[in-house]
């Protein structure tokens, strides 16, 4: 398990490869793998004792093409009114990417507001995350924190600072013509 300071190359290639870690966001901590990566996202599952009926957190992107074939075009361009920034957008997928919507056949998304994380998102691609905790329980506001619940189940940690009294996204969905906020 490595510690790093920044989205370094060596962050990198370690999610590339199907690694898994703990990175700062524009909101918190997060435990991110690639997406389009199964084994990874399963693994983010069972570090974080997810429940298997529990579909996975935000999916965090550089751009909307990085998406594009996978939601509706519509939704996409919806959606991209709240980019980036704060508000994750739940957009529907169909089937696909089943392992992790795990039956909701939609997901929330967000491109956020931190260049360095695009800049790392452009090169590996959406990142499947959910919040710096076990299920249940607090998440992680440092990286300490989060040092001491996932010890070495996952492969890297990049130190953001303390991320204390930062929320957690938005949350909107559409329902027709209106916009729906969950959180």
């Amino acid at each position: 398990m490595k510690t790093f300071k920044s989205f370094t190359p060596e962050v990198v290639e370690i999610l590339k490869n199907g690694g898994i870690g703990i990175i700062p966001s524009d909101t918190i901590y997060g435990i991110v793998g690639q997406l389009f990566n199964q084994a990874a996202v399963e693994r983010i599952f069972d570090v974080k004792d997810r429940p298997a009926d529990k579909p996975m957190g935000t999916i965090l992107l550089a751009d909307p093409e990085q998406i594009e074939g996978y939601v509706s075009s519509e939704d996409l361009l919806r959606a991209e009114v709240y980019w980036p920034g704060p508000t994750s957008v739940i957009l529907g997928l169909g089937n696909k990417l089943a392992y992790a919507h795990r039956g909701l056949h939609s997901l929330p998304f967000r491109i956020p507001d931190v260049p360095a994380l695009q800049a790392l998102l452009k090169q590996v691609g959406p990142l499947a995350t959910t919040s710096a905790n076990i299920t249940g329980r607090p998440t992680a506001v440092t990286i300490e924190e989060a040092m001491g619940i996932f010890r070495e189940s996952v492969d890297f940690y990049v130190d953001g600072g303390d991320l204390s009294g930062r929320p957690a996204s938005q949350i909107i969905c559409f329902n027709g013509d209106q916009v729906e906020k969950l959180r």
